[in-house]
């Protein structure tokens, strides 16, 4: 990968939707030489996916939250899969297992799916909840 590879990455990176024509012409090379380059580094595993960025305030998820969970070891993997159908989750090291990212349209929703739904899965010891300002 050298420098032309990097900028055409900085520039979908921005806007995946970006023609390469326009890339092409932005590096001074062809479209040609562009949809090459793209091909290859899809190929080695560069690029592995081309997605949009969604706008939760206008669907109507205002609040972002970070949820952490401290798990019981034996259940940690488990919790994970039941989670995963719903939310983000993600493995984490230190001092708790699992975090979890999630948009909701208020905290009362927030404050529901966190006492409802995570407080009746076996194996949670401890949830903390953080909210993006």
């Amino acid at each position: 990968m050298d420098s032309v590879d990097q900028k055409i990455i900085e520039i979908l990176s921005r806007d995946s939707r970006t023609p390469f024509t326009e890339i092409a012409k932005e590096l001074g090379l062809s479209d040609v030489a562009i949809k090459k380059r793209v091909e290859k580094l899809i190929e080695t595993g560069v690029i592995e996916r081309f997605s949009i960025e969604l706008n939760k305030e206008a669907m109507g998820l205002p609040v972002r939250a970070y949820i952490l969970l401290r798990c019981s070891p034996e259940n940690v993997d488990s919790i994970i899969k039941a989670l995963s159908k719903k939310v983000k989750v993600e493995r984490t090291l230190g001092s708790y297992d699992v975090i979890i990212t999630t948009d909701m349209a208020d905290v009362s929703s927030l404050r529901k799916f966190v006492e409802e739904d995570l407080g009746s899965v076996p194996g949670i010891v401890e949830i903390r909840t953080l909210i993006r300002v």
